[in-house]
């Protein structure tokens, strides 16, 4: 799972991937480090509720027992050798 999130004012836009499959977010809103949207695919919509806590992003689609916890990828620095 991969998430894109832009937020203006109270406004959550972005993109959710899951399986590879990018999904547009809907009807995204922020209230302090809370926020919740919808992602529709295939004709199927799912809700998310999050949180974001200290450096971390909890994500929960509606009906699950627990977050997922989406994790950054490593920033490597660009190359300096040679130089």
């Amino acid at each position: 799972m991969s998430l894109v999130l832009e937020v203006k004012g109270e406004t959550l836009t972005g993109t959710i991937t899951v399986d590879r499959q990018p999904v547009t977010i809907a009807e995204g809103k922020v209230d302090g480090t809370r926020f919740s949207f919808k992602g529709s695919l295939d004709g199927n919509t799912r809700s998310f509720t999050g949180e974001l806590v200290k450096d971390e992003i909890r994500l929960t689609p509606d009906g699950a027992r627990a977050p997922a916890i989406p994790r950054r990828p490593a920033f490597k620095p660009p190359s300096t050798s040679g130089k």
